[in-house]
């Protein structure tokens, strides 16, 4: 890429949309990025629910995360945060290998494989902590 962002195109525009196959459904989605608070906020509830067994982590981590997500072609949410329970009953009910093919991809779109994740840790730790605005 060879064009130079302006501010109001960095803060002001919507980030590009990840196009999601869903050969079961016969169609396809569209997702975007985890933001740097989303990320933030999964970090916590990860460590919140470490010690819980895969069905709690599954309802408390991985399907609130998907329904942040989901958006329709304009980057618009599926669901409000005030919808978030409704859309993890309805994301529970999907088949797993739609739900677990959905989180992989979102955790490679939004930079959090294991390699982004030491590499954000490591860049985290010589820099302090985080901002409590995030």
């Amino acid at each position: 890429m060879e064009k130079v962002l302006k501010k109001e195109e960095l803060f002001e525009k919507r980030p590009m949309l990840l196009k999601v196959d869903m050969p079961l459904y016969g169609g396809f989605i569209y997702v975007r990025p985890m933001t740097m608070a989303e990320q933030t906020q999964l970090a916590e509830l990860g460590e919140k629910y470490k010690e819980s067994n895969a069905l709690t982590r599954i309802k408390k981590i991985t399907l609130p995360v998907i329904s942040w997500v989901l958006v329709d072609p304009n980057g618009e949410q599926w669901f409000t945060q005030e919808q978030e329970n409704e859309a993890v009953e309805k994301l529970a009910k999907l088949p797993a290998s739609v739900v677990l093919g959905l989180q992989d991809k979102i955790i490679e779109f939004s930079g959090l494989t294991e390699e982004s994740r030491q590499a954000l840790a490591k860049n985290l730790m010589s820099q302090g902590t985080l901002p409590d605005s995030l």
